[in-house]
């Protein structure tokens, strides 16, 4: 094993599988989401998230809006229903636009990362059966090699 105080980025040996998880895997899918949200490109956000994710974060948006369910556009439904309507990959309902700039807003606000340039580790993290944590780290928080690259 390596101490802390002998570590070189030439001392970690990536296998073959972790390498190219790091270069089109999970890592790389997480990139681009993360740049699809600071550009606001909000069909790649909501797509990209899992399912019960987005009908989280649907019947967040109608608990705190619950006038929404008076909208004409609601239809009459109830905000199960709603909530359901609105989650699907791609929305057409005629709430989306008011969905959408809640989902952008709270996931910016979430991430508190600002325009800072982020990184993604080559490992995951499994915290549940289906279910890994890719975390985004600022690379200006990470030490530069003599090469320029973040180690």
């Amino acid at each position: 094993m390596v101490s802390d105080e002998t570590w070189e980025p030439r001392d970690v040996h990536w296998t073959d599988e972790e390498m190219a998880h790091g270069s089109s895997g999970l890592s790389s899918t997480v990139m681009g989401w993360w740049e699809a949200l600071r550009r606001g490109v909000s069909e790649v956000v909501w797509w990209a998230m899992d399912p019960d994710f987005r009908l989280v974060v649907a019947q967040q948006w109608l608990h705190d809006n619950p006038a929404a369910l008076q909208d004409p556009a609601a239809g009459g439904h109830g905000r199960d229903e709603l909530a359901a309507a609105l989650a699907v990959e791609r929305p057409d309902h005629a709430l989306w636009p008011h969905l959408e700039r809640f989902v952008l807003r709270a996931l910016r606000e979430a991430t508190d990362l600002g325009d800072r340039e982020v990184g993604a580790p080559i490992r995951s993290r499994i915290v549940a059966p289906g279910v890994e944590v890719v975390d985004l780290i600022p690379l200006d928080q990470l030490p530069v090699d003599e090469s320029g690259t973040h180690i």
